[in-house]
């Protein structure tokens, strides 16, 4: 599975690329957990309210498998630090580490 997460929006509306990967460079442990980590974030997404409001920080995260689907999904930051599909972007980030760009 290949993964890039970018964040867009906020009051200047820039946009970053946070994470990218490819799960043929992790551990099978990893894989399992990102793996987990990103079926949640489309479960619990998916069951919210479309949010409504200016200046909303927004995930994109994108997923591909070899030979196969290609899913995107976009998450709004309502600005809840507990919100479960945020804190499982979060996670995922913080398990890939950040992409090559934004690396220090």
């Amino acid at each position: 599975m290949k993964i890039e997460i970018r964040r867009s929006g906020g009051f200047a509306g820039i946009e970053q690329l946070l994470a990218s990967s490819d799960s043929g460079d992790w551990s099978a442990e990893l894989a399992e957990d990102v793996g987990a980590r990103v079926e949640r974030v489309f479960r619990l997404a998916g069951a919210r309210p479309r949010p409504v409001g200016a200046d909303q920080y927004r995930y994109e995260i994108t997923t591909s498998e070899p030979g196969g689907e290609t899913r995107r999904l976009v998450v709004a930051d309502e600005g809840d630090p507990n919100e479960p599909a945020l804190k499982e972007i979060l996670g995922i980030i913080e398990r890939i580490g950040p992409s090559p760009a934004r690396a220090p």
